[in-house]
Formats: C-alpha cells, sequence, structure tokens
C-alpha cells in the first residue's frame, strides 16, 4: 500500500464534501423524514393493486435478465477469448449501453404504428392484447441494453477459467473433480451475478416502461410524485426496491472476482467458432442496425412538424452544463471512495460506506435519487438556492452515475495492484519519488477519462431523475424529447433520436481505445 499523499488527501477531502453534501446528508434526512411521517403518508395502493404490481415488475425484471444472460454469453465469450478486434467488439458493444432506453423502444415502437408493418396487427387485438404487445416491446427493449453488461460481466469470469491462472493450475494438481470446482465456479459467478445486474435494473426501469404505457414498480414511483407531490410517499413505497439495491451493492463489491489482481487476462487464446460470430452478429444487427433502419422509415414516412417543436438551444446548453458538472462530481466521490480504502482504519469504514452507498444509487430508480435532494434541500439555504437552478439536474445524474465511476476505479486499481504483483519493486512501502512510481499514472488518467466520457454520455439522456429536478421554466433537450415523441411521433422525433445515436458513437470508441490493451 503507498503512503498517503497530499494529492491522495485532496482527493479524498474533496470526494467526502461532495459525498455528504449530495448523497449522505440527503439520505439521512429523507429517512428521518419518512420515518417520522410514515403514518401520514398512508398506504399509498390498495393490498390487491401492490401485490399485482410487484408480481408484475417481478415478472419482467426476471423475463428482462434471463434474454439479457442468453444473448450476452456468447459475446461475453468472444470478448474474453478472441485474439483480435476485442477494442472493436467493446466498441460496439458500448454503443447500446450509452443509447437511451427510451430512444431505443419508440424506435421499435414504430413497427407498431398505424402505417408501420405490425399496425394492423396492434390495430385488431382488444386493449388488454395491444397492453401486452406493449410490454413484450419494452421487455425486448431493455434485453438489447441489458445484455452488453451480462457480456462484459460474463468475460471478466471467462477470463478467470483461463488454463495458466494460478488457481486453474493448483486445483489441476489436486484432480480432476477440484480442477473443474475451480472453472465452474468463476464462470457460474458471472453468469449469476450479472443475471442479478440486470434483473434489478429492470426491477427499477422507468424510460422503456414509461414509453410503452405498461405499470411497474419504476414508474409508479414518478406517477405517485405528480399524483400526491409527496416525497414521504414515495420513499415509503419505494423501500423494497432501495433494500435489494443495497444487496446488489454489497455483492457487486464482494465479488472480489470482478476486480481480483491474482485473477488476471492471459496471453492465450481459444479458438471462435463461425457459429459463435455469427450468433455475435446477430445480436449486434437486433441492437444496432435495426433500430437504426427503423428511424429512418419514420424519418421517411413522417412530416417534420413546424417551427414552434424545434429544440431550445437554451434546453442543450442546460443538458450538457448539467452533464459536465454530474461528470467531475461523480468523478471526486468515486475517487475518494477508492483512496479511503487504503488509507487507514477508519477511512475504510467510511469508504465502504462510500462505495455502498454510490453503487446502490446506480440501482434505485431516478425518481427516488430526486425525491431525496428536493426533501434534503430545505435543510440549507444554499441547497435551496442551487435546487432552483439548472445544478440541480446535474446533483441528481452525479449521484445515480457515481456508482459506475466506482467499479471502474476499482477494476483500474487491481490493474496497478497485478502490475506490481507481476514486477515486485525493491520499495513495496512506496516511499520512492513520484517519477518512479508513474506506472501507475497510465491506469489513473485512462479510468478518469473514461469515467467523466460514460457518465457525461449517460447524464445527457438521464430521464427519470431529470424529470423531477427540472426546475420549472428551465429548458432541457431530454424533456424536450421525450415530450417530442408522445406529442409528434416519426419525423422530428425521429430525425432527433438517430442524431442522439450518432453522437454516441465516438463517446463509445474513445472510452474502447482508452481500454484496448491492458495495463501494468
Amino acid at each position: 500500500m503507498n503512503r498517503p499523499t497530499l494529492a491522495h488527501g485532496l482527493v479524498a477531502m474533496a470526494g467526502l464534501a461532495v459525498w455528504l453534501f449530495l448523497v449522505a446528508s440527503p439520505l439521512a434526512i429523507t429517512a428521518a423524514v419518512t420515518a417520522d411521517h410514515w403514518a401520514m403518508a398512508g398506504r399509498v395502493y390498495a393490498p390487491q393493486t401492490l401485490h399485482s404490481l410487484i408480481a408484475r415488475s417481478i415478472g419482467l425484471a426476471v423475463a428482462v435478465a434471463f434474454g439479457a444472460v442468453v444473448l450476452g454469453y456468447i459475446p461475453g465469450r468472444v470478448l474474453a477469448t478472441a485474439d483480435r478486434g476485442r477494442t472493436w467488439l467493446l466498441w460496439l458493444m458500448l454503443v447500446p449501453i450509452l443509447w437511451p432506453q427510451y430512444v431505443t423502444c419508440y424506435a421499435w415502437s414504430l413497427l407498431l404504428g398505424p402505417t408501420a408493418p405490425l399496425g394492423w396487427l396492434v390495430a385488431s387485438q382488444s386493449a388488454d392484447e395491444n397492453q401486452v404487445v406493449r410490454a413484450a416491446v419494452a421487455c425486448f427493449v431493455q434485453v438489447l441494453w441489458c445484455w452488453p453488461l451480462a457480456a462484459l460481466i460474463i468475460a471478466r469470469g471467462r477470463q478467470c477459467v483461463r488454463s495458466d491462472t494460478p488457481g486453474i493450475q493448483a486445483a489441476g494438481q489436486q484432480g480432476r473433480m477440484p480442477t473443474l470446482a475451480a472453472i465452474c465456479r468463476p464462470l457460474g459467478q458471472s453468469v449469476a451475478v450479472a443475471f442479478a445486474v440486470c434483473f434489478v435494473l429492470a426491477l427499477c426501469q422507468y424510460d422503456a416502461f414509461s414509453i410503452a404505457g405498461v405499470r411497474t414498480y419504476g414508474t409508479e414511483l414518478v406517477a405517485i410524485y405528480k399524483a400526491t407531490g409527496s416525497t414521504e410517499s414515495v420513499a415509503r413505497a419505494s423501500w423494497p426496491l432501495v433494500a435489494v439495491a443495497v444487496a446488489m451493492a454489497i455483492v457487486l463489491r464482494r465479488r472480489t472476482w470482478l476486480i481480483d489482481a491474482t485473477c488476471h487476462t492471459a496471453d492465450a487464446h481459444s479458438t471462435v467458432s463461425r457459429i459463435q460470430w455469427a450468433a455475435l452478429a446477430t445480436v449486434l444487427i437486433l441492437s444496432l442496425a435495426v433500430p437504426v433502419m427503423l428511424l429512418l422509415m419514420g424519418i421517411c414516412k413522417g412530416d417534420l412538424p413546424g417551427s414552434s417543436c424545434r429544440p431550445d438551444r437554451a434546453g442543450l446548453v442546460n443538458a450538457l452544463a448539467a452533464a459536465v458538472l454530474a461528470a467531475g462530481l461523480a468523478l471526486s466521490m468515486a475517487a475518494a471512495a477508492v483512496v479511503l480504502e487504503r488509507s487507514g482504519r477508519w477511512a475504510a469504514i467510511v469508504s465502504r460506506l462510500m462505495q455502498v452507498s454510490l453503487i446502490a444509487a446506480a440501482f434505485i430508480p431516478g425518481a427516488l435519487v430526486g425525491v431525496a435532494l428536493l426533501e434534503a434541500a430545505p435543510a440549507a439555504p444554499s441547497m435551496v438556492w442551487l435546487m432552483d437552478r439548472w445544478p440541480a439536474v446535474a446533483f441528481g445524474q452525479a449521484v445515480r452515475f457515481a456508482g459506475l465511476a466506482v467499479l471502474l476505479f476499482l477494476v483500474a486499481r487491481s490493474q496497478i495492484d497485478r502490475g506490481r504483483l507481476a514486477t515486485p519493486c525493491d520499495d513495496p512501502v512506496g516511499t520512492d519519488d513520484f517519477p518512479q512510481r508513474r506506472p501507475w499514472w497510465p491506469v489513473v488518467w485512462r479510468a478518469s477519462a473514461s469515467v467523466l466520457l460514460l457518465v457525461a454520455a449517460l447524464s445527457v439522456v438521464e430521464l427519470s431523475a431529470t424529470m423531477l429536478l427540472r426546475p420549472p421554466g428551465a429548458p432541457h433537450s431530454t424533456q424536450w424529447l421525450f415530450s417530442l415523441m408522445q406529442r409528434h411521433p416519426d419525423g422530428l422525433a425521429s430525425v432527433s433520436c438517430l442524431l442522439l445515436m450518432v453522437a454516441t458513437l465516438p463517446v463509445s470508441g474513445l472510452v474502447a481505445l482508452l481500454w484496448r490493451s491492458p495495463r501494468p
């Protein structure tokens, strides 16, 4: 472990202050207020309605998670074992993750329009059957969004079963069964974790189900706030999702094979068959090519509205400014959460709290993040002033995506530790000068740049927290696009969605280049 430096201290103090301001304080205030007003909040739903809502949400989430793991298994295997083209493959996997789900859902819903090829099928069905079709489309869209996440996790587990990994070599000396267990354990864990991650994300999802008009636990939180304006009711209704998100955060943090320095990527590669390449190509075509073709079809068939529907330049500026601020805040919190873990006993405890809370915030509905910030605003005059302006949106986005930054920094730290294990130095305490310890610097700046790019790209298109935190009268491009999809299908909405998709290509390409090769 390196000796703490002044730079480490500054990073830790800045990130800790931001975390206390945006996460710890709102969480404590919301919990206290909800506990005081628990009885006053009342029952949000009748028991029968609540049970039906929970059953529907769990069923849809299971379907999404299962489909994502099935579609992501072969791409994950190819990503882990291919001897060339992994940078291109990583780039293609990142693109659908950066595409907003409501945009992809809108593209696929064009097939169900009145003049679309499948429009006659929907028109001839009853309202209940039409709802089932739209729910299936929403689930399919979420599968297309979640499978790259499942593939990345499965690829990490596949890398841990290489024949030259220390654990496999040690098990091979004990016999066939220990070897089989050593191979199946990390791969099975990766599949289980991938399923759990996709399940929790789908359970708390708002965007795709809202576009499809499907009522789930995630969509109802926004509906409750719009109907009642009560943050206490939203907080009370969402506690099961918070418990699931915290459990998922603990699992991710404790799954050491995801970030273990001894579980390394070897140089040997296995052969990728033509069937696997064909399956990978099919999944990529469904995720990338088909939505673009559907949007082009919508542009050709739709009419462009008048100038009154044109995007507001101020809304785009506000969205970009909020995204940049959110990326900086998320970077500071994540860096502090990782740096403090090796800075002493009490600092390590604070670090664990920061990591669990930030990772859990990435899984809970964005509406709950917005509610917590709105509940905490009256506690400080400066917070009230900020929540009435565009930085309020950035605060919610930073809290939502800081967990992703934490995971990336943990992976980067494991790469640094792996380099030290591979090339032990004469000064393991880390008392040498900075220029002699520069091998870790490329890993840090690549991880930091990736965090900034990914958080900024995801923040620009974030919807649920933005809808709650956007000050009245403050334009925002995401809100404009979401409203445009509902008011003016085809035409300008298709053009805007297509431009948004194209804008994500260079961002995902830069991130793939930053992680294109193993670092020490």
